[in-house]
Order: C-alpha cells, then structure tokens, then sequence
C-alpha cells in the first residue's frame, strides 16, 4: 500500500462518516474516535492522524475479516483501531499533547478510490497548556 493519496481518486463524505467533529479530552483520558461505514463488504478502513501544520499520515488500515495493521510510529504504541459491527474505531490511551489533532476515517474500494468521512478533530486539554501559556508571559515580559 502506498502512502501517497491521488486526489483525483479520493471520495468524501457519502459511504464514511464521523459521528463527532470535535472531542476533547482531559490529559491521560481514553478517547474513542467512531468511524461508521455504510459498505463495508470486502473494503479496507483505514486511519489517517494530521497534526496542525502537518501532513496526512496513515496511522492503521484493516479488511473486513482482519486484524489491523499499523503504519511507522503507530506500530506499539497508545493508538489503536478495531473493527466493530458497521465501522472502525480509533482508540487513543493515555491521551498526551501529540494526540491533539484531526483524524480522519477512510475506506478504500476495490477500484483503489478512498471515501473519507469528514474528520474529528481531538483536542487534549491538560496542564501542559498552563505551562505553555506561563512561559509566553514570562517571555513577553
């Protein structure tokens, strides 16, 4: 599978969705992104993670009767997808700064064209913010 997307290909909206668009998490909270398919018969799923400023990356992918696989930094780690009755979760442990992004669901047929739901964005909030803040007052002064 190749990691590049050909827009001409790619699909949204209709056979893909994404019950939340926005989910915030306390720091260190299990978050549960839903991704629901309409036709899921023989199609792979796949996760995709884009953090702000970023590109898209593949973070699992998983056929119908199978258990997924992982992409780069996804493999072992707090992240992980399963496939449910009628869609495929994205399962975020132990939430941490860099979860803080926007996910998107995808299913690709057998003509190689990705149907992507609208997205969910994951916001992580925690004291690290307060840090943040602090030290750009502290700067400015």
């Amino acid at each position: 599978m190749s990691n590049f997307i050909y827009f001409s290909d790619v699909v949204t909206g209709s056979v893909v969705s994404q019950p939340d668009q926005v989910i915030i998490s306390r720091l260190g909270e299990t978050v549960t992104v839903k991704c629901m398919t309409l036709k899921d018969k023989d199609r792979y799923l796949l996760w995709y993670q884009q953090r702000l400023g970023q590109m898209l990356r593949c973070m699992c992918m998983a056929r119908k009767s199978r258990h997924p696989s992982y992409v780069g930094e996804f493999k072992d780690s707090h992240i992980s997808c399963q496939r449910t009755e009628g869609g495929f979760d994205l399962k975020i442990r132990n939430s941490n700064r860099s979860d803080e992004a926007s996910y998107y669901c995808a299913g690709r047929n057998r003509y190689e064209h990705l149907d992507f739901g609208n997205g969910t964005f994951v916001r992580v909030e925690g004291k690290f913010q307060i840090e943040i803040i602090l030290l750009v007052i502290f700067r400015i002064k």
